[in-house]
C-alpha cells in the first residue's frame, strides 16, 4: 500500500473513510512501515474498540454503551416476568397454549393417587402374604418373595443379588 510509504501518514490514517480502506485492504507485501510492525512485535487484536473500557474493567462494563440485552427462550421469559429490571429479549416461537381442561384433570389423577397412597400408608393392618414354596428354610420365616398389599416382592428386587432372603420378623409380621 503505497499510503502507507507517505510522509503525512498519521494525518490520512486520521481520516475515517481513510482508516475504513486501510482496515479492508489486503496486508502490505514488502513495505518499510509493514517491517517496523514486524520488529515490534503482533499488535494486540484484543484491544477495546472504544475509549470507554480504558480505564477500570469493572466500571465499563456497567456503562450502558456496553451491555449486550439477555436473550430468553418463551418459557423462561414466562417466568421471569417482574423479576428483572432489564429489558428481556424473547427468542423463538411462543409455547403451545395450555390446555386448562387436560391441566385440571391431571391434578385431579394426582391428588387421587396421592389420596390413595395415604390411605395405604396410614393402613395399620396390611394385607401379607407367602407361599411356602418361597420359603428358603423350615426352620426361619424367611422368604424369597412377599406379596404385600397384592404387589409382589421379590429378593432380586428389593436388594439386588446381594440380599439373601425377606426376613418377615424384620417386617413386622
Amino acid at each position: 500500500m503505497a499510503v502507507l510509504d507517505e510522509p503525512e501518514v498519521r494525518k490520512i490514517s486520521a481520516v475515517p473513510f481513510a482508516r475504513h480502506l486501510l482496515r479492508n485492504a489486503p496486508p502490505p507485501s514488502n513495505t518499510i512501515s509493514h517491517r517496523r510492525r514486524q520488529a515490534t512485535g503482533p499488535r494486540n487484536k484484543h484491544l477495546p474498540k472504544s475509549r470507554a473500557i480504558v480505564g477500570n474493567i469493572d466500571l465499563a462494563v456497567l456503562k450502558d454503551e456496553n451491555q449486550n440485552s439477555t436473550h430468553v427462550t418463551p418459557r423462561i421469559a414466562k417466568l421471569a416476568q417482574g423479576l428483572f429490571r432489564e429489558e428481556i429479549e424473547v427468542i423463538g416461537p411462543p409455547p403451545p397454549p395450555i390446555n386448562k381442561v387436560q391441566v385440571e384433570s391431571e391434578k385431579r389423577r394426582r391428588y387421587d393417587r396421592l389420596k390413595a397412597l395415604y390411605a395405604q400408608a396410614k393402613k395399620l393392618k396390611k394385607n401379607i402374604d407367602y407361599r411356602k414354596e418361597d420359603r428358603i428354610s423350615v426352620q426361619d420365616d424367611r422368604y424369597k418373595a412377599v406379596q404385600i398389599e397384592g404387589t409382589v416382592y421379590n429378593v432380586s428386587q428389593l436388594c439386588g443379588p446381594l440380599c439373601l432372603c425377606i426376613d418377615l420378623n424384620r417386617l413386622g409380621i
